[in-house]
């Protein structure tokens, strides 16, 4: 999963996701280097989408049943990424961070800091 401007690498995204058992239920990836956004979405509970986040098969099977009914429940959330991850909390799955998604929600000149 990610937004429209996220960018996948795909050889280190395989790399990334070799360590873990495909048949088990997990969900990668990281929260944002802002406070502001890491406020806005759980702090430490949530991936952000602007970074990329692979849930695994079977939790991405899991939580698309009864999805028309899990977007009712979470209708008041105000983005897919948040919503995703009330659903994945539905099922008990915590996040596991990945190094290597990066959610850059800096603003004005950030070259700096890249």
């Amino acid at each position: 999963m990610g937004d429209d401007d996220t960018v996948f690498m795909i050889g280190n995204l395989v790399e990334v996701l070799s360590k873990y058992d495909h048949r088990k239920y997990f969900y990668v990836g990281m929260s944002s280097e802002c406070v502001i956004t890491n406020f806005d979405s759980s702090f430490e509970i949530m991936a952000l989408g602007g970074a990329g986040y692979p849930p695994s098969y079977p939790l991405g099977k899991a939580v698309a049943k009864n999805m028309d009914l899990r977007i009712k429940r979470y209708s008041i959330a105000f983005a897919s990424d948040l919503i995703l991850q009330s659903c994945i909390a539905d099922w008990g799955v915590p996040l596991t961070k990945g190094r290597g998604f990066n959610q850059i929600d800096l603003h004005r000149d950030i070259s700096g800091y890249l």
